[in-house]
């Protein structure tokens, strides 16, 4: 694989934790450092993980996530979404409410990762050489770390201005990445 390939391919395997991580930091008001390392440690160590199961497990795991792993993300996508909603019209909710517990975080990273676990499957039946296999993966976690850093401020920051229309739109976008990862 040319340096091109793996860093698009990086790219398209964590583009989906800037929004996640976006979505779920808007209703998060001022973020600490200890939560976004939380956050982007979480969505990274999924991510590269699922990319690495993926790729040794090869064709039994990919049949397998090919037809049910659609599903699956579509519907946690979907419950957090409609989640996230449900709070933006809720004068009560909680400040923390997205990624207040390291299980949500850890369903945010599955529901995004699932493509990663069929891509890493692809590669084990290809036979992608291991070196090409380790620099993917080494891509994609910083890839994924980035992403998740970049979204988890930019959420904020975005939240903090527009409380309310945020959180609806966020909301909005978890339901539409589960639409994409259905389809």
């Amino acid at each position: 694989m040319s340096i091109v390939e793996i860093i698009l391919l990086a790219i398209a395997l964590s583009i989906d934790s800037l929004a996640v991580s976006f979505s779920g930091a808007v209703s998060m008001g001022r973020l600490n450092w200890k939560k976004t390392a939380e956050v982007a440690s979480v969505l990274t160590i999924v991510q590269t993980g699922f990319f690495a199961g993926g790729y040794y497990a090869g064709d039994a795991v990919s049949s397998l996530i090919q037809e049910f792993g659609k599903y699956l993300g579509f519907s946690i996508l979907l419950v957090l979404g409609i989640k996230m909603i449900r709070k933006s019209h809720d004068d009560k909710a909680e400040e923390n409410q997205d990624f207040s517990s390291l299980w949500s975080i850890f369903l945010a990273g599955v529901a995004t990762s699932i493509d990663a676990v069929a891509v890493g499957a692809s590669f084990g039946l290809t036979a992608l050489p291991v070196r090409d296999f380790t620099i993917t993966a080494a891509a994609t976690f910083i890839a994924t770390v980035i992403f998740a850093v970049l979204g988890m401020y930019g959420g904020s920051f975005i939240g903090r201005k527009w409380n309310k229309a945020s959180k609806l739109a966020a909301g909005i976008v978890l339901i539409l990445i589960g639409i994409r990862i259905m389809l």
